[in-house]
């Protein structure tokens, strides 16, 4: 397809709320052929090859769990602090009446 008829697809995302970060989460198994034919069907100019793998490199290394620490409870205390003045509800606003005019 001509790239000149093709929406760009920094205006597609901005319109749409679009983000590749997301779409890739959710569709982690996609290429980027794949990725590219998607954005064709729909008329739009697909993201550069360099955004795609960045972004999937990302996905990759925030799936890999990570060694927790198990960290000992600290002994400090905590204080409870008093309210001076109890939160009330806020009375409803009336409307005045007019004031006829006669």
């Amino acid at each position: 397809m001509k790239s000149e008829y093709l929406i760009s697809y920094r205006v597609f995302c901005q319109r749409k709320n679009f983000s590749l970060e997301n779409y890739l989460r959710n569709n982690d198994t996609i290429t980027y052929e794949n990725l590219q034919q998607e954005f064709f069907n729909i008329s739009v100019e697909p993201p550069k090859k360099f955004l795609y793998e960045t972004l999937m490199e990302k996905i990759r290394l925030e799936k890999i769990p990570e060694k927790k620490k198990v960290e000992a409870p600290s002994k400090t205390t905590t204080k409870t602090v008093k309210k001076s003045k109890e939160e009330k509800p806020t009375p409803k606003r009336r409307r005045r009446r007019k004031a006829n005019a006669n």
